[in-house]
């Protein structure tokens, strides 16, 4: 019975797909982001409460439909994955794949829907568990499955709100001007000057094994280098990404910065923390 609920869900969601494309992932911006995630846990808890001992939200709950869940869940990853995301589609089977949501499979209608209903599953499993909670019994148990609902619902509903912008930096002048991936403008509420850039080179043959720029961030001067960004804030960082030369002369350097916000960042890598605690927690006791 579940087998077929699901596969006729995803037919139908697939169905959907075809006609109305990828979701808008702008539309669920703060705040709305935030009321439809509270509903993930508002719903399954008044299920719950009131309905939890019928056979369907037994089904539900049950770890059957989990494996369901995070199988079909895979498998579209893995396939979303093997296929060139973003790749335009100029028809036969790219355009199929297109219609299908599989070359952006991300935003697609049913891997959303999937990773929605894997969180009102997870939800349930918690307040089911809470229901009858023992501390010694219930507590790894409960750290896994709400660090794995942490970290989902932090992904789910703050990529909305999470940005990726990129910006030019001179020595000449300070700039407030960014743009995102698709070259819309976005004005920063700070300044950004490249004040120095450095190239370290290894002794041996002279080759670069560095590059690290010195950039005003309203008249303040931070350090960045590869793979060593700052923190502008706790969901805001600026990275090093490129640079280049203005004119012939190798000393005028300008830099591709990176910011990115995410301000889920914290809530995710939280949930991850738990469910490696609860997980943990869960061998230690098995070995016992």
């Amino acid at each position: 019975m579940q087998n077929k609920w699901l596969f006729t869900t995803i037919l139908v969601l697939l169905a959907l797909q075809s006609v109305f494309g990828n979701v808008d992932v702008r539309l669920f911006a703060f705040p709305v982001g935030l009321l439809l995630g509270m509903a993930t846990v508002v719903v399954p808890f008044v299920v719950e409460r009131t309905a939890g001992d019928k056979a369907f939200v037994k089904a539900c709950r049950s770890p059957r439909m989990a494996c369901q869940l995070l199988a079909v869940t895979a498998l579209w990853s893995v396939v979303g994955g093997s296929l060139p995301q973003g790749a335009e589609a100029t028809g036969g089977a790219m355009l199929f794949l297109r219609r299908l949501g599989f070359l952006d499979f991300t935003t697609s209608l049913p891997f959303v829907a999937l990773l929605v209903t894997l969180l009102l599953h997870l939800a349930l499993v918690v307040f089911h568990r809470l229901r009858s909670f023992k501390p010694r019994r219930d507590a790894a148990f409960l750290l896994i499955h709400f660090g794995l609902w942490l970290a989902l619902f932090s992904g789910v509903f703050g990529a909305a709100d999470s940005v990726e912008l990129r910006c030019a930096v001179v020595k000449d002048s300070a700039t407030r001007t960014a743009y995102d991936s698709n070259g819309r403008v976005t004005m920063l509420p700070y300044s950004l000057q490249l004040r120095d850039f450095k190239i370290d080179t290894n002794p041996a043959d002279g080759s670069p094994v560095q590059y690290s720029a010195t950039v005003l961030l309203d008249s303040v001067p931070v350090g960045l280098a590869v793979n060593s960004p700052y923190s502008i804030s706790l969901c805001e960082d600026l990275y090093l990404m490129s640079f280049d030369t203005i004119g012939p002369s190798a000393a005028d350097y300008y830099c591709i910065l990176q910011i990115s916000r995410q301000p889920s960042k914290y809530p995710m890598l939280a949930g991850l923390v738990l469910l490696l605690v609860g997980a943990g927690a869960r061998m230690k006791r098995l070995k016992n």
